[in-house]
């Protein structure tokens, strides 16, 4: 099953594809618990999918064939991450 799905541009020569390519992002996160913080670690995106050329025509933003809204996946990649919490009673 496709997860997004186009119409073709009426006045574009291109051939754009008519549904998205089938993708998971897989997210996760770890948290450690102590008497008032907490400690995480987490990652988003752990497979590092992502959309290739999202923005159509994006090296001519005012021509005809720019399509910035066909963003269907992930464009940013893994992102990795941390931090602490404090518990405040």
């Amino acid at each position: 099953m496709p997860l997004a799905t186009l119409d073709q541009h009426q006045n574009s020569t291109e051939n754009y594809q008519s549904t998205s390519d089938r993708f998971m992002t897989v997210n996760g996160q770890v948290t450690r618990a102590f008497k008032r913080w907490e400690a995480y670690v987490g990652v988003e995106n752990l497979l590092n999918y992502r959309q290739p050329n999202p923005i159509m025509g994006a090296d001519e933003p005012f021509g005809s064939k720019f399509d910035a809204s066909m963003v269907w996946g992930p464009i940013t990649g893994r992102v990795v991450y941390a931090g602490l919490r404090f518990k405040i009673d």
